[in-house]
């Protein structure tokens, strides 16, 4: 079986079936990196592909979790107007707007009998949570600080992410940096707050 975390043409989903996108990268599944330098390694993949079904994408979900990348971004297909894949996708009746502001990688545009975009944003937004932050590889497999990096970076672009605090804390316990540590727990604790946490 093969593994693809894709971009636009005609790509296999986790599961071996194609599905079109406008390019792709194929990855033998089981495959790990075999990280063994200070180095970071960022992996993009696409979501909400039509033909792609929400189990396909539960486990693409599983293959960015179990592979060991440094952090994973998560974008979701959108056709660009006037490309073959928006021509596609509106000949086929799966544009879920018209309306071009609403194009962007996070949010759902294309609605198929297999998912309705709003599926495919919340899969997005939990599996950002899941493989990011819940089960963070290198925190799970005792590289705090390289961890820490990503979570760093979420909180200098949104400085009220609960999750990237408490994790960045998580980071930071056993690298000895106790204050930033305290900071970072105290803001999680007060925008966890606001999410009922």
């Amino acid at each position: 079986r093969w593994s693809h975390f894709s971009s636009a043409g005609l790509a296999r989903s986790a599961s071996s079936r194609e599905i079109p996108v406008s390019c792709s990268t194929t990855v033998p599944a089981g495959t790990r990196w075999p990280f063994t330098s200070p180095s970071s390694s960022r992996a993009f993949f696409v979501i909400g592909n039509p033909g792609e079904t929400l189990a396909e994408i539960e486990e693409t979900g599983r293959f960015m979790r179990d592979v060991g990348f440094n952090w994973c971004a998560i974008m979701i297909a959108t056709p660009i107007a006037g490309s073959e894949y928006y021509r596609i996708c509106r000949e086929r009746g799966w544009l879920a707007t018209e309306d071009l502001a609403e194009y962007h990688y996070g949010h759902g545009t294309i609605r198929t009998p297999d998912f309705e975009p709003e599926q495919v944003e919340a899969m997005r937004y939990r599996l950002n949570l899941d493989v990011n932050f819940v089960h963070n590889y290198d925190l799970a497999h005792g590289r705090p600080d390289l961890a820490l990096r990503g979570f760093r970076d979420v909180l200098a672009r949104v400085p009220d992410h609960a999750f990237a605090h408490y994790y960045a804390a998580q980071a930071l316990m056993p690298i000895g940096y106790l204050v930033e540590m305290m900071d970072c727990h105290e803001a999680w604790q007060h925008h966890a707050s606001y999410l009922d946490i």
